[in-house]
């Protein structure tokens, strides 16, 4: 997953976490009377877990700094790592404990969830994806979910398969993101399968001013062909990377 697009749906997940944060507090204000119990309630605010997993060392910085960007804002955390994510903590320990000094980075940690607190996966690994989907409890991503959705947790899952991937394999990962929805888990990040339509081929791409990732998505071929003078987005340019396609300019 390139930092771009990581950056796009940690965005997402930062202002859903936050609106979700705002209000559980207002609500509790409201239902409680007198300074102390706006103290007491304020002490009970509801904290975010984050569960990191995978080992993705290129995107970890971008989701280093929207987790700080969650900290000014407010927001409790208490950050975690899977056993698939022990390198990235070994790496990023300095850097996380400077962005985040009051986060605690204990390795294994019994998280108390309870009723307004939010479990965020910011980099679901496909590991991991599978393993929640199929009710596997082995790693420390999966017990954690289960154990958010027993306790009624918000959990909130981004996950960005790689488009180049072969399309039986990605097919496969859409089946599970539709299974954790269909467990109550606010899934964020781009569909697995591939998209159905072959329409949308190297021909409809000549006429086009401006290719978007969504136009390179949709392509299927292995070729790419854009007339003279085509605006190609940064985005697009990292999926046609991705997916190796090649880059014609017709004539």
């Amino acid at each position: 997953m390139n930092s771009q697009t990581l950056s796009s749906l940690i965005d997402k997940a930062i202002t859903d976490a936050l609106a979700h944060r705002t209000l559980r507090i207002e609500s509790s204000r409201l239902e409680s009377t007198g300074i102390e119990n706006i103290q007491a309630e304020t002490q009970r605010q509801p904290t975010t877990f984050v569960m990191i997993t995978g080992d993705d060392v290129a995107a970890f910085p971008a989701t280093l700094r929207y987790l700080a960007a969650l900290a000014q804002a407010g927001c409790l955390l208490s950050v975690h790592f899977s056993h698939s994510a022990q390198r990235l903590h070994t790496r990023f320990a300095d850097t996380l404990h400077r962005l985040l000094p009051q986060v605690p980075c204990q390795q294994t940690i019994d998280p108390m969830l309870r009723s307004g607190d939010t479990l965020l996966l910011p980099a679901l690994s496909d590991n991991s994806l599978a393993k929640i989907a199929l009710g596997l409890r082995d790693n420390a991503a999966s017990q954690w979910v289960f154990q958010a959705l027993a306790q009624d947790v918000r959990i909130i899952a981004l996950h960005h398969p790689d488009a180049a991937m072969p399309s039986a394999y990605l097919a496969q990962l859409s089946r599970y993101q539709e299974t954790l929805r269909q467990f109550g888990i606010r899934m964020m990040g781009q569909p697995a399968a591939p998209q159905a339509s072959v329409s949308h081929s190297a021909v409809a791409c000549v006429g086009k001013s401006l290719l978007t990732a969504r136009d390179v998505r949709l392509h299927s071929e292995d070729t790419l062909r854009v007339q003279p003078g085509t605006l190609i987005t940064p985005a697009a340019r990292d999926e046609i990377a991705a997916r190796r396609i090649t880059l014609i300019t017709a004539s």
